[in-house]
């Protein structure tokens, strides 16, 4: 329940009004005789739509439950007279099928972990079934039902296809000295209702929670049934969910997943949605985390939307409102008109800053965002039901059915300190086409251009289609684009919605690069030096050393230019062959320039702060160096390299070997250090500043083949993650990292053509990316004991993705993911005979048992299923019988992948090579028996080429898409990203072009492995093995490969 205080005092202060709050919304009847506030509990839905008209299920004092009718031309509920439950210690679940109305009404034991309470047998929860004609309701004969015998904190119900009626609730059992459990209970009926089974635990490895935990119910697409509790125990929300149909009982039928994991992710406020009409069959759940109880922080999310997508079998998830909000119990409705989703919360008053604890009441607000791409604007929302004399507004209701323009949206609230029903009506506007409208940037520089394009379109669009204008299709939101050839091109955006579209077209014009001039013939032919805010105006500026040995200042404009020249230094400084700037070196506050004598002695040149008529900028020279320096061949200053808050320098002997002199702050180098080997391979290395944007200053280097390369420094003056950023950089003579040259807030590079013109490149503080973050050793040798690996994602039902791993012995072995990154101890699965098999495959839920399977092919051509059975234990080895399901022909591929959902019909499917590089989809068909085999006639999906590659790996959704992937790497160690595009037909393989995400040394590996969510972060993640036994995990990020910088712009031509 998170009544804990927020830390965070000085953000969030209570601060009560001085004068009455404005009031929203509808006051209602008054109520007295209720154990617990009408309208509650989070889950709970006590409206419906029926007959042009609403209805909810509210509490008559000195009777009991009843049926009211909205009037809406009075603005008033009125009472049908019919009495539902006259049980006052009871709460309520209503469902209306079109047919009848259902309600289920139980008796209320609120538990918390601080008070649990036992759930009490002899308190019947019922369903009441009626039957409507004539504006008036009637309970059918035999009703109610019992549903259970026992108390419950809270009791949700739904219909699935088959008419039988589906409950859910949590028990708490125990006492004081022995401790409380609490458990997830469910229930079915017969169709309609008409008579119920035992109540039981639902069948899965984890049905225990904490005493303050709650579970729901909801039937979504079209013939599955699920079911959602909060579990603070382990920091998750649960998802378990089964195929109507299948043995409500048994283990097998259901498949358990955390919808979202984490420390703080988990409280006991659920409220979960769905559409029937939906064709993806997605469910909507909005939920209360815990963050404001383990941080201070108040962006954290504290109410969240968790979308679940059934063709992927994955959440995603996006946040309605942040702690510093002070937002609780929050409430969602599906707008199938506009395609909205509306999130309603409670939070203080409007004249209330802050809150005492994230649960207090005060008034009822509202949000909404895009069902297909929902991000919710900052804050609380805009207020719908607020009383002027009392600030205890709380737990709203709503309906489980859609809304639209027809039937408006109707929620309800209580004031239980007042003791009022409250009500807001809202009508919703008819949807109208979207307005297309986006940007561009940059809109134009040299090919290749990069250009990233957001869309700005007003309406809700819920679709878009790009045309590049170079051929360059995409259906993403904000897509990026690369132009590789010169030419003018015309971008044009189709936004649509259910009501129509609409168009916006912009000029993208990417020029030709200049060819490399010849030497000598601009005014600028030497140094180019990146000196720092020489003048103390807080801009950057460059300093340029002539040929003539004078030395001249260009002031930067703060917007990535220069000014012209001022002569600051006369003939003289072609004695010094490094002049590098190195920042506040003797800790005076200005910087300062270091530079070389060719004798070898190093020289400091303090700033002065100010170039003018009593300065040049810069002090006369003080000898800090003795002979020696000429060992090096390139000396940096690369700011405070260490950590320690001194300006450092860096510097390179021809061997290749980096050394750190670190900054003292007195103007004097430091000892001297190796941090690294190698760099001999680079002809310029590069001081680039905090190039990445994570608080340290890093490093790059171009190699003769024009390649610009980017190393990212840990802090402590350690190099990693090596990366290719861009190609062409040979046509420069000086490339400097110049800080913030235009004031957005990151580090720039400058770069001089022989010619004498300069040119910025504005960084973006994005470097990398690629979709995979650095290695993790997760396994410490002994892998090299298995001659397979293989990824069969959550293989034992516990929501985790799990690895098995075959000796040469035969015997067969199963790693039980943790969540957390690795895997627990082993279990031997397969007692010998596994060698008989020359490819074994992951291949997801092939036969549609909701159990994820495994697929293995002998060197005879034969291909077997052995179907999951969801469960690791002394029953089952995970795994029942073979069944044969490929006669011969298979061996005619040399490499199959589990390929997952490829072509974007819901169903697992199997992607195979041959070796003449062709590339084959076997389309699953989701059952395997009589009938069929689980796969489709195979679909060519790639002509030749394929054999290019030593590896191909079924992804996932690697780049957060939606959609499965596939990665490939090369012999020449570069790993490569063919991003699936959710359909293969005519106008698509099934994948879009190829994405390098790995600069070399892939081939250090021995396998590669798509582990799924290996981490828990929702994001899909790679496994890699080296030779020598040691295991590595690359978790993924979701994040586009980054060179760090835009097109080049003219800084100044000199």
């Amino acid at each position: 329940m998170a009544l804990a205080l927020i830390v965070a005092a000085s953000l969030l202060v209570w601060s009560p009004s001085a004068s009455a709050d404005p009031v929203y919304g509808t006051q209602s009847i008054s109520y007295s005789g209720v154990a617990n506030p009408p309208t509650s509990d989070k889950p709970q839905s006590k409206l419906w739509w029926n007959d042009g008209s609403w209805w909810a299920d509210m509490w008559t004092t000195g009777s009991g439950w009843h049926i009211y009718r909205l009037d809406r031309g009075t603005h008033t509920w009125v009472d049908s007279g019919l009495l539902n439950d006259s049980r006052g210690s009871t709460l309520a679940d209503t469902l209306w099928d079109g047919t009848h109305l259902y309600i289920a009404s139980h008796v209320v034991g609120v538990s918390t972990n601080s008070n649990p309470v036992d759930s009490v047998g002899g308190q019947p929860a019922y369903l009441y079934r009626y039957s409507y004609a004539a504006g008036k309701y009637t309970l059918d004969s035999g009703f109610p039902t019992v549903i259970t015998d026992h108390s419950s904190e809270s009791m949700t119900i739904d219909e699935d296809s088959t008419g039988a009626i589906w409950a859910t609730w949590t028990q708490v059992a125990g006492n004081a000295t022995s401790g409380y459990t609490n458990t997830v209970y469910v229930n079915n009926s017969a169709p309609s209702g008409t008579g119920w089974g035992a109540p039981f635990v639902i069948p899965v490895s984890n049905p225990n929670a904490s005493p303050d935990d709650i579970s729901a119910v909801i039937a979504f697409g079209k013939n599955k049934i699920g079911v959602m509790w909060s579990d603070q125990l382990t920091g998750t929300v649960w998802w378990a969910t089964r195929t109507d149909g299948s043995d409500p009982s048994a283990s097998s039928s259901w498949k358990l997943q955390p919808a979202i994991r984490g420390n703080g992710q988990a409280d006991d406020h659920l409220n979960i949605k769905s559409l029937q009409s939906d064709p993806s069959g997605r469910v909507f759940a909005a939920v209360k985390t815990s963050l404001n109880d383990v941080s201070s922080d108040p962006t954290l999310p504290q109410l969240l939307l968790l979308v679940f997508k059934p063709g992927t079998g994955a959440f995603t998830q996006s946040t309605i409102s942040t702690t510093g909000d002070c937002v609780t119990r929050p409430q969602i409705l599906l707008d199938t008109q506009n395609n909205l989703v509306h999130a309603f919360q409670t939070a203080p008053p409007t004249s209330v800053s802050g809150c005492a604890y994230s649960g207090v009441a005060g008034s009822i607000y509202e949000k909404t965002a895009p069902m297909d791409n929902p991000t919710f604007g900052p804050g609380r929302g805009t207020p719908i039901i607020q009383s002027a004399s009392s600030s205890n507004m709380n737990d709203l209701t709503t309906t489980k059915q859609g809304v639209n323009g027809t039937t408006g949206l109707v929620v309800m609230a209580t004031d239980d300190v007042a003791k009022n029903y409250w009500f807001a009506d809202e009508s919703l506007a008819a949807a109208t086409a979207p307005v297309a409208s986006f940007t561009a940037a940059p809109p134009y520089g040299t090919a290749p251009l990069d250009v990233s394009f957001t869309d700005t379109s007003t309406g809700t669009p819920t679709s878009w289609a790009w045309d590049f204008g170079d051929g360059g299709t995409s259906t993403a939101q904000n897509p990026a684009h690369s132009y590789a050839m010169a030419g003018t091109y015309t971008a044009k955006l189709t936004a649509t919605n259910s009501t129509g579209s609409s168009q916006a077209t912009t000029t993208i014009t990417a020029t030709a690069p200049a060819p490399p001039p010849a030497p000598g013939t601009g005014d600028w032919t030497e140094k180019l030096i990146a000196a720092g805010d020489v003048n103390g105006d807080g801009i950057p500026d460059l300093v340029q050393r002539q040929a003539d040995g004078t030395l001249w200042f260009h002031p930067g404009d703060g917007t990535g230019k220069f000014g012209a020249g001022q002569r600051i230094g006369d003939f003289g400084w072609q004695v010094y062959d490094q002049i590098v700037g190195v920042g506040d070196y003797n800790g005076d506050g200005h910087p300062d320039l270091v530079a070389r004598n060719s004798d070898g002695s190093l020289w400091l040149y303090p700033g002065t702060g100010h170039v003018d008529a009593s300065s040049k900028g810069f002090a006369p020279g003080v000898k800090i160096g003795l002979f020696g320096w000429n060992a090096f061949d390139t000396i940096l200053g690369v700011g405070d390299f260490d950590g320690d808050g001194h300006p450092d320098l860096v510097a390179r002997k021809t061997d290749g070997t980096l050394w750190l002199y670190a900054g003292t702050g007195s103007g004097q180098p430091g000892p001297s250090r190796q941090i690294d080997f190698g760099w001999n391979i680079f002809d310029k290395l590069v001081a680039s500043h905090d190039f990445n944007g994570d608080g340290t200053n890093d490093l790059m280097g171009r190699k003769p083949d024009g390649t610009l390369w980017f190393y990212s420094n840990t802090g402590a003056a350690t190099l990693v993650n090596g990366r290719q950023i861009g190609t062409g950089w040979d046509i420069y003579g000086d490339i400097v990292g110049v800080g913030d040259a235009n004031k957005d807030g990151h580090a720039d590079l400058v770069a001089r053509q022989p010619d004498g013109s300069v040119y910025l490149y504005a960084g973006t503080g994005a470097v990398g990316g690629g979709y995979l973050a650095p290695a993790t050793k997760i396994g410490d040798f002994g892998w090299e004991a298995f001659d397979k690996l293989v990824n069969v994602r959550d293989f034992n039902g516990d929501g985790k993705s799990d690895l098995l791993a075959r000796k040469p012995d035969g015997t067969l072995w199963f790693y039980p993911g943790t969540g957390t990154g690795g895997y627990g101890p082993p279990t031997k699965i397969g007692n010998f005979g596994w060698d008989a098999f020359d490819a074994l495959v992951g291949a997801g839920d092939f036969n549609g048992d909701g159990k994820n399977d495994l697929i293995a092919r002998k060197p005879d051509g034969t291909l077997w299923l052995y179907p999951g059975t969801g469960h690791v234990d002394a029953t089952s080895n995970g795994y029942a019988a073979a069944v044969r399901i490929g006669d011969f022909g298979w061996d005619a591929f040399d490499a199959l992948v589990g390929a997952g959902d490829f072509n974007g019909d819901g169903k697992n499917d199997l992607i195979a090579r041959k070796p003449d590089g062709t590339l084959w989809l076997y389309p699953g068909t989701g059952h395997v028996d009589a009938t069929s085999n689980g796969y489709a006639a195979a679909v060519k999906i790639g002509d030749f080429g394929w054999d290019a590659f030593d590896a191909l790996v079924g992804a996932g959704d690697l780049n957060g898409d939606g959609k499965n992937d596939l990665i490939a790497r090369k012999p020449d160690g570069t790993l490569w990203l063919y991003p699936g595009t959710g359909h293969v037909d005519a106008t698509s393989n099934g994948y879009a072009a190829a994405v390098k995400i790995g600069d070399f040394g892939w081939n250090a590996y021995d396998a590669l492995i798509g582990s799924g969510d290996l981490n828990g972060d929702g994001k899909n993640d790679l496994i890699a093995r080296k030779p020598d036994g040691t295991l590595w995990s690359y978790p993924g990020t979701g994040i586009p490969p980054a060179v760090g910088y835009l097109g080049r712009t003219t800084a100044g031509n000199f």
